[in-house]
């Protein structure tokens, strides 16, 4: 009977420690603007332009001024990105060539798959 309260008791705490998680994730995701797909580092200007608005009291005239701003830090940006992609292409194809060094000969086809894969996926999420 002992032994039986113990499981029951033990189920009972792992069971509200789990709720407990699940509520406080979905708590940071609705506070921070987290996903469960995530966001992958990408600005959602959408969310940004909403809660500077409501949380600063924007006025039209300074969400005009906003809209303005942001779209040439957007452009600034994308200049800035130019410049350093050829760099992260470099190190990119760096890390793919030591993955494909330590792969056996069975497994190099499947990987070289799984990067046509990776790298359609992104094209088409917009990421490069």
């Amino acid at each position: 009977m002992r032994g039986r309260v113990h499981v029951i008791i033990y189920t009972l705490v792992f069971t509200l420690g789990l709720a407990a998680g699940a509520m406080g994730l979905r708590l940071y995701e609705r506070s921070y603007g987290a996903s469960a797909e995530g966001r992958g580092g990408r600005f959602d200007r959408e969310r940004y332009v909403s809660l500077l608005t409501r949380d600063v009291q924007l006025t039209s005239d300074q969400r005009k001024e906003l809209d303005r701003i942001l779209d040439d830090t957007r452009g600034e940006f994308a200049e800035v990105r130019k410049t350093i992609a050829p760099q992260v292409t470099e190190i990119k194809e760096r890390a793919r060539g030591r993955i494909r060094a330590m792969l056996t000969p069975d497994q190099q086809p499947r990987f070289e798959a799984f990067l046509k894969a990776w790298d359609a996926e992104r094209e088409q999420r917009g990421e490069r």
